[in-house]
């Protein structure tokens, strides 16, 4: 028992003891508490939407871990002699600590807030721009939120903010010229914004590029293409360059052409328009205007140039009325005899030419 009473750096053995005691039953009160928030949380809202208390205790849940175990850590050096340096190392060290739970709560509240309580109701609404704003507004509140606990946890280590500030001088002003492109970047998403140009979920085409907009970042604009691939474009490249916005359109325009024969009579023409325009008339999702008209004679066909409009502007939808259409003009055309061309030659040999064709043979058989 002695040897608990030995020093060791200034502090008899069994005070370290004692602090290794402290910690360990601050893990284990912190793990307590989460576990009884969890479970808490469970048997409140365990058929029923979250609210915003469940939001909050969920978000607390850890850093009140390290809040509780850092607390265990700083009553233990209380009771023990620590060389001043070592003192001031300890206290900066647990006051950021401190900091840093509190900015993982902050963080994890404002995501769960704005997923499970804000974008939910906003759905919902028939407004759409709100939606679309959202994201930008929940990094712009996360940025400021951890430029916050920096600046924290600087004056808690004794920096003068208002000094290191203006002591940036030119240093300041060289970062302001680095990060123009930046700014302009912001400026543009702004302007993106602001102007309702497009909107997440749209489908845009611009320059050589087009896709589904996934995210509208305060810097760059992510883009799904249709390959898959994942495009993040600066919003300024965004702006400056002439938008389509396909999903802006009403409807989705159709236009094909179908070939029948050189055979085909008048009659027969006029019957296959009629046939399709009744066929174009019944589909559902097929909207006016509708125009089928025989409008060329072509290579190997006679023409007949068919229009008409979706008025869904889902790709699938679309797709599968044009389907439909097809299949019933196909099957139609099939029961009144009327046939589709194909690339053909057709040769013509004069008689002239296979006489001549015939004395030869008949001199080389000789």
């Amino acid at each position: 028992m002695e040897l608990l009473y030995d020093v060791f750096f200034g502090n008899p053995l069994y005070k370290y003891f004692d602090c290794i005691i402290y910690v360990i039953l601050g893990v284990v009160v912190a793990k307590l508490i989460k576990l009884l928030l969890e479970y808490h949380l469970k048997r409140k809202y365990a058929r029923g939407k979250r609210g915003i208390d469940a939001i909050f205790i969920e978000s607390l849940s850890t850093p009140i871990v390290i809040f509780l175990f850092t607390s265990a850590i700083r009553y233990a050096a209380l009771s023990l002699v620590l060389e001043p340096h070592f003192r001031i190392l300890l206290d900066d060290a647990i006051d950021i600590s401190y900091i840093t739970a509190m900015l993982i709560f902050s963080l994890s509240f404002i995501d769960k807030i704005f997923l499970e309580y804000i974008v939910p109701r906003i759905e919902t609404s028939d407004n759409r721009l709100h939606g679309h704003i959202l994201p930008p507004v929940r990094k712009l509140l996360k940025i400021i939120v951890i430029l916050g606990a920096i600046i924290l946890a600087l004056e808690n280590m004794g920096f003068n903010i208002a000094t290191v500030v203006a002591g940036l001088g030119i240093g300041g002003l060289a970062v302001a010229l680095a990060s123009k492109p930046t700014l302009e970047n912001f400026i543009a998403g702004i302007l993106i914004y602001t102007d309702n140009t497009f909107i997440t979920h749209d489908w845009i085409k611009w320059g050589n590029g087009q896709g589904l907009v996934e995210e509208i970042g305060l810097r760059s604009t992510k883009v799904r293409s249709f390959d898959d691939s994942l495009l993040i474009i600066p919003n300024t490249d965004i702006i400056s360059s002439e938008i389509e916005n396909k999903s802006a359109r009403r409807k989705r325009r159709t236009i094909t052409t179908l070939g029948l024969t050189y055979d085909t009579t008048k009659e027969e023409i006029i019957k296959a328009t009629d046939i399709v325009k009744k066929i174009l008339n019944d589909e559902d999702g097929v909207v006016h205007p509708i125009r089928v008209n025989f409008t060329n004679y072509g290579a190997y066909s006679l023409d007949i140039r068919v229009e008409y409009y979706v008025n869904n502007l889902s790709y699938e939808y679309y797709l599968n009325t044009c389907e439909n259409v097809n299949l019933k003009i196909r099957e139609r055309f099939e029961k009144e005899n009327l046939k589709f061309a194909f690339p053909s030659q057709t040769l013509y040999l004069s008689k002239e030419e296979d006489e001549n064709t015939s004395e030869s043979n008949e001199k080389d058989k000789k």
